[in-house]
């Protein structure tokens, strides 16, 4: 499955949908692979159908990086392959991650403003910064 980012559009570009709303082009991929109805008696009468399913893996939408990919699993886990990130959007992590950065920066200079109310407590403040510190760390990780 495909679990995206939300989708925050930098000044001056359009907003799009802010989250994902159906499943993505790997999804139907993977769903149509294991659960076409095919003809055969044996196992090996399905492999014409299920190779000819199979051989569309080089689609650009269907371009896919395992967990092994992202994560060598090691004391300080970083990714093996620099283009094979999670929590992305677009096919420029480097860019994605520049646009993350500049969103959160200009966030934090609103945040008294947005997240701090007469009569409430700091915790709203708080919690605020926490949550654009974790997509700040996330983005600056990548």
């Amino acid at each position: 499955m495909e679990y995206l980012p939300s989708n925050v559009a930098p000044k001056g570009v359009k907003q799009g949908d802010y989250y994902q709303k159906t499943i993505g082009g790997w999804d139907y991929w993977a769903i149509e692979y294991g659960y076409t109805p095919i003809e055969g008696d044996t196992p090996e009468d399905e492999l014409p159908v299920l190779n000819k399913i199979a051989s569309r893996s080089t689609e650009p939408e269907l371009i896919y990086g395992t967990d092994h990919d992202v994560y060598d699993y090691g004391r300080f886990s970083t990714s093996i392959d620099p283009m094979c990130v999670t929590y992305d959007l677009g096919d420029d992590p480097l860019a994605f991650s520049e646009q993350e950065v500049n969103h959160i920066k200009d966030l934090w200079q609103q945040f008294e403003d947005r997240a701090l109310f007469e009569g409430k407590s700091y915790v709203y403040l708080r919690r605020a910064f926490e949550t654009s510190l974790l997509r700040y760390f996330r983005a600056m990780s990548r």
